[in-house]
């Protein structure tokens, strides 16, 4: 993993240098240089493809990214009540995947849609959160299924024409799934095909890129806390406190 990540580093300041220094690169991204926050949910796969398809009767294209997840960094140190990376797996179902669909006019600007939508899918194990005193506060629990569910709010792109190599990224506000109030409001995604890439700059033609690398940030710059339970469990719990209190007073008055 480690190995991994630092080759998406090295991918990544290389891009930014051909931008720097290269007068053919064409960049418009909405953060070319986002500062590091959590959670940090890294996504990559050897068949993961990001294409895009235009339609010149409508002037709209359609732009779709599809790779897996791998895991999470919390930012939390494993001393601290929690790993620092939480691996996603597949579903009981063998489902595991991250899935972005957006519809772009011909400068590519995001245009408002029904279909737009960002999912996430697989299952997370997130461990017991203790005390300073190793007592356990939060139980581990898994999560499984639709844990990431958003609307997108807008999008960038940046082109190395004639290098095969280019990058996309994303704002989006966070509306569903069971990692929803870990992740916070609203996310931020890169997306980067690391070969074959055919985009020029222009969202008038079609495109694609394969073995598509992603980050989906959180909007912690700290590491948030690990999930609390349910209401319907904090409920449960306050209503056997209450219980036990009137108890206690109902002996209270009988002796």
């Amino acid at each position: 993993m480690h190995r991994m990540r630092h080759t998406v580093l090295a991918l990544g300041l290389a891009l930014l240098g051909v931008v720097a220094l290269g007068p053919r690169a064409s960049a418009d991204l909405i953060d070319p240089n986002p500062a590091q926050t959590y959670p940090d949910l890294f996504g990559g796969n050897v068949n993961g493809k990001v294409t895009y398809k235009y339609d010149p009767a409508t002037q709209t294209g359609n732009f779709t990214s599809v790779n897996l997840p791998f895991y999470i960094a919390t930012g939390q140190d494993p001393k601290d009540g929690g790993p620092e990376e939480l691996s996603v797996v597949p579903n009981a179902d063998g489902v595991r995947r991250q899935v972005i669909n957006l519809t772009l006019d011909k400068n590519g600007q995001l245009v408002t849609s029904a279909t737009n939508s960002y999912e996430l899918y697989g299952t997370v194990v997130l461990p017991a959160v203790t005390d300073k005193s190793g007592a356990v506060t939060t139980p581990a629990m898994t999560v499984s299924g639709l844990l990431l569910k958003a609307t997108p709010t807008a999008f960038g792109s940046m082109s190395i024409p004639g290098s095969g190599l280019s990058t996309f990224d994303m704002k989006m506000n966070i509306t569903g799934g069971s990692l929803a109030d870990y992740f916070g409001k609203n996310a931020y995604v890169e997306i980067t095909p690391k070969i074959g890439s055919t985009f020029t700059g222009s969202f008038t033609q079609d495109f694609e890129g394969s073995k598509v690398t992603s980050n989906t940030r959180g909007n912690f710059i700290s590491p948030p806390p690990l999930p609390v339970p349910e209401p319907g469990t904090v409920v449960l719990f306050l209503a056997g406190g209450v219980g036990y209190f009137a108890r206690r007073r109902l002996r209270r008055a009988r002796g």
